[in-house]
């Protein structure tokens, strides 16, 4: 170890060394960080008293408010807020004196260890056993890697490193990763649980450790620069790097190496092997060039357009591109790695942690939203989906058979041949999304709206979906349409053909050499056409469902499938759920409605579940993958709603859908009040009103009321309008219903 004399007088303004001198020095430096650091982390035992003293007064005065609460017959809800609070601070009161022991324990254990390498034989031995494959790294872990909690409050700045047993496993998956398998990798990982600062240390000791022969190059990536590197910021990935390296005995440093020179902005370089850790923020040309070790997507799921550009412009410049993250759903890049057979994945979940505790995560409970939840803890790809557009779409209740709907319809709903049929006379919808590529492929959906006089009127019915990828030209298409759609064809049945409004071309040839009259879809609502109505159709209101007697909540649309690719069977694993108390909805407000709707789901799925899609022919598999994961990204927040879009990609079944739901009369009716109320500006809105006109005076009220006639003449003009069916019929249709 170097001489603790020299290092005190080198920080207490020593005269100017010379540049051979300022090199020893750096190393020296180190030494002195690290000493300091070890010292600190010895005398932690000393601060969990004092720590943990203010702690008890918070639960002692807490302890007290629950008291009086209770004395008071307050609500239960108010109760138990303030035992969350006492349950934190206990926690809490309990991880201090964890922490703070282990610390204390591990830094004389490594700073005796360190004093014993008093050699530049033993150094060399030592570097030597690091470098020594898996083993090496792991023993280069237990005894030198250190991490930071940067917290104002937090008792200890600067904190050995000894990985947890599943801190472990995850070192060595990186490593194999990297060196044995050279695969791209998959990490997903609860919050808090240190695998940012692993996955950056493995670079810094691999800079470290690696020869010359064969230097390490790394590119780490986050979705801003921001959180890529700010010197002196411990949050962001390469000040983590930097952190490790100021924290190693000075003779580990690589000859001539200096923090100024070396460990710029974005940028830490050996000078002895050239080994290169280098920051780059999220673009669509991420990493690209160049040849390097690993490249790593820190919070991949954030990626800006989902990460997808980013990957693919990595794959020609290393063999491991390795993405890590919290899940934020499966629309996206992170998401799709999930479910790739063909590369590794390391789940580091917080039930694997011996600090985070059931109390815990009762505490993150309290105080995340269940989005939060999912995402921050528990790794589940489907709950974290931020601004989901169909939360309420459930399978048991709108998948039902074709056995489910000839029972219901009777003889009706079976076709001369013997097969399941819509009823004759019932108006269909038909939409198509042109698409000519597997990753923007062509679906076409047909929907039947139940007539008025039906048992079961004004539901509606998707019925049959094509679907192809790569070479659905209108050659083939329109083949396979006319044959699948012939009955309601020959029958006069279908009301209307629509194609996504770019389909210029494809329209014209479907229309011209196929006599198929499709037309454009309209987009004069914006970005979110059909969301309203799409909506409208699946929530599920109180009521028995009309197809399956055992469950509760009544939507208005169904999907209907074959029977072995939508049998409703019981959940045999769990604990169901008590079914709420549902409130007409003229009663219950929208958030209470919410809330009653999503409560009855979570219940209907514990207790029973759909038999999986196979195909998309007979099952609408992409369409049932789809509208669960529909999403308004975070990106669009803070958008005027019209220009708000959800996130393109793996949508063209929910696009589909909501040109179908747009096209046909609105599920509930509207009065003309509440149309209008729809249209005004927000400063003319009923709750708004008032506050506009004692702001502005008597020229907002003449504003008001010229306003209200306007719409009120549109709503007029627009109660009845005309369309021609592909036989050249007259439709007359009431808009709005």
């Amino acid at each position: 170890m170097a001489d603790n004399s020299l290092m005190f007088s080198m920080l207490s303004g020593a005269p100017k060394l010379s540049k051979a001198e300022f090199r020893v020095t750096e190393g020296q430096l180190n030494d002195q960080r690290l000493l300091q650091a070890l010292h600190d982390a010895i005398n932690a035992k000393d601060l969990i008293g004092p720590e943990q003293a203010k702690i008890d007064q918070s639960i002692r005065e807490n302890e007290d408010k629950r008291a009086g609460l209770i004395a008071a017959d307050a609500p239960p809800d108010e109760i138990e807020a303030v035992e969350i609070e006492i349950l934190e601070a206990k926690y809490y009161r309990w991880l201090v004196e964890q922490k703070l022991v282990r610390a204390s324990e591990e830094a004389k254990r490594r700073l005796a260890y360190w004093e014993s390498i008093d050699s530049p034989e033993k150094q060399e031995a030592e570097l030597a056993k690091c470098k020594d494959g898996l083993p090496g790294r792991l023993h280069w872990w237990h005894h030198w890697a250190w991490t930071s909690d940067p917290r104002t409050d937090a008792p200890l700045t600067y904190i050995p490193f000894l990985p947890f047993d599943c801190q472990d496993e995850l070192i060595a998956w990186i490593y194999s990763l990297v060196y044995t398998q050279r695969k791209d990798g998959h990490l997903d990982k609860s919050r808090d649980l240190g695998a940012s600062w692993i996955v950056m240390v493995f670079g810094a000791m691999e800079w470290l450790l690696a020869p010359e022969r064969q230097p390490f190059t790394a590119t780490y990536g986050s979705r801003k620069e921001a959180f890529v590197d700010k010197v002196g910021d411990s949050d962001t990935l390469l000040e983590k790097g930097r952190i490790a390296l100021r924290l190693v005995p000075g003779w580990m440093l690589p000859k001539g190496f200096t923090f100024a020179k070396h460990a710029p902005f974005l940028n830490i370089k050996n000078p002895v092997t050239g080994s290169l850790l280098k920051g780059e923020s999220a673009n669509e040309q991420f990493a690209r060039g160049g040849r390097q070790a690993m490249v790593v997507f820190d919070e991949s799921a954030a990626w800006p357009s989902g990460g997808y550009a980013a990957w693919t412009a990595a794959s020609e410049s290393t063999r491991t591109r390795l993405a890590v993250s919290t899940p934020q759903g499966k629309f996206n890049k992170f998401g799709e790695l999930k479910t790739d057979k063909n590369i590794p994945h390391f789940s580091l979940h917080w039930r694997q942690h011996p600090w985070k505790t059931e109390d815990s995560y009762r505490i993150a409970s309290r105080r995340l939203s269940a989005v939060e939840l999912a995402q921050e803890w528990d790794l589940d790809y489907e709950g974290s989906v931020a601004g989901r557009l169909l939360w309420m779409f459930s399978e048991p209740h709108h998948v039902i058979t074709q056995s489910e709907f000839i029972k219901v319809f009777g003889p009706t709903a079976i076709g001369e041949d013997g097969q399941f049929r819509i009823p004759k006379g019932w108006r269909h919808t038909i939409a198509m999304d042109c698409g000519t590529s597997d990753d923007h492929p062509t679906v076409l959906i047909a929907a039947a709206m139940a007539p008025a006089n039906s048992v079961l009127p004004r539901h509606l019915f998707f019925h049959v979906q094509i679907f192809m990828g790569e070479g659905a030209q209108p050659l083939i298409m329109a083949p396979i349409i006319k044959d699948t759609l012939k009955k309601y064809i020959r029958d006069d049945d279908i009301e209307n053909w629509l194609i996504s409004h770019e389909a210029e071309s494809e329209r014209l040839i479907y229309q011209d050499h196929f006599g198929l009259p499709f037309r454009k879809w309209d987009t004069e609502a914006g970005y979110t056409m059909g969301y309203p109505q799409t909506q409208a159709y699946f929530t599920p209101y109180a009521g028995k469902h009309p197809f399956r007697q055992d469950l509760y909540g009544h939507p208005r649309a169904f999907i209907i499938v074959e029977d072995k690719q939508g049998q409703l069977r019981p959940v045999t694993e769990g604990f169901p759920l008590e079914y709420p108390e549902m409130v007409s909805s003229n009663i219950a407000s929208l958030i209470e409605r919410k809330e009653q709707i999503s409560r009855l789901i979570a219940a209907t799925k514990s207790r029973w579940e759909v038999a999986p899609a196979i195909d998309n022919v007979t099952g609408f598999k992409r369409t049932r993958e789809e509208l669960p994961r529909i999403h308004i990204p975070q990106a669009e927040e803070g958008k005027p709603v019209k220009a708000q879009r959800h996130f393109k990609k793996f949508d063209d079944a929910f696009d589909v859908v909501r040109a179908i739901c747009a096209a046909l009369p609105s599920m509930v009716a509207l009065t003309d009040e509440e149309r209008l109320q729809q249209r005004l500006i927000k400063d003319y809105k009923n709750e708004q009103v008032l506050a506009t006109m004692e702001t502005e005076g008597y020229t907002a009220y003449y504003a008001y009321q010229e306003a209200r006639i306007e719409i009120a003449k549109d709503i007029e003009k627009e109660r009845t309008y005309g369309r021609e069916t592909f036989s050249g019929k007259t439709v007359k249709t009431i808009r709005d219903r």
